[in-house]
């Protein structure tokens, strides 16, 4: 029988891949008051009048947006991986290595999203800064952010796996 905090490590780490994901298909990273806009690591949405929102793809993107996109699609990647293997090694009479690797694996993916969500807030403030433009960081950023503690503590719990005898 497996003890409870390692399932709720499990659990809780359905959760941050859900935040991941979400954070990664979004396009509210930040939100330019000034001129009604919203944008994520793949667009940018105006939104006109209150009723249209269009959006365009952002084209030719400076590095840390190449590397923000990589380190939250091999978070997204890695996080999958690990929660199949943790599921995997509760299925199995003695898989404590596996789930063992699979908190670790959650704990990387943690600095993964932390990277690319403060690398970008650190680009994007310091651009709209420049040009005195008022943003807000959006939801999007902000569900990357509260992951990465979530992420940790359910790596955590995951390593918190007794030895069976």
């Amino acid at each position: 029988m497996a003890s409870c905090i390692p399932i709720m490590g499990l659990v809780l780490s359905l959760a941050v891949i859900a935040g991941y994901i979400c954070a990664t298909a979004t396009d509210h990273w930040i939100e330019v008051p000034l001129v009604s806009t919203s944008a994520g690591l793949w667009r940018q949405c105006t939104n006109y009048a209150g009723v249209i929102n269009m959006c365009s793809d952002l084209g030719d993107v400076p590095a840390y947006m190449h590397i923000s996109r990589g380190c939250m699609i091999a978070a997204c990647i890695v996080a999958l991986l690990a929660i199949i293997l943790a599921i995997v090694g509760f299925i199995q009479e003695i898989g404590n290595t596996k789930i063992k690797i699979a908190g670790v694996l959650i704990i990387l993916t943690a600095s993964a999203v932390a990277t690319a969500t403060i690398w970008y807030a650190i680009e994007k403030a310091t651009y709209y800064d420049d040009l005195n433009l008022d943003y807000d960081f959006g939801y999007s950023i902000i569900i990357g952010w509260v992951s990465v503690p979530l992420a940790i503590v359910a790596g955590s719990m995951l390593l918190a796996t007794y030895s069976r005898h």
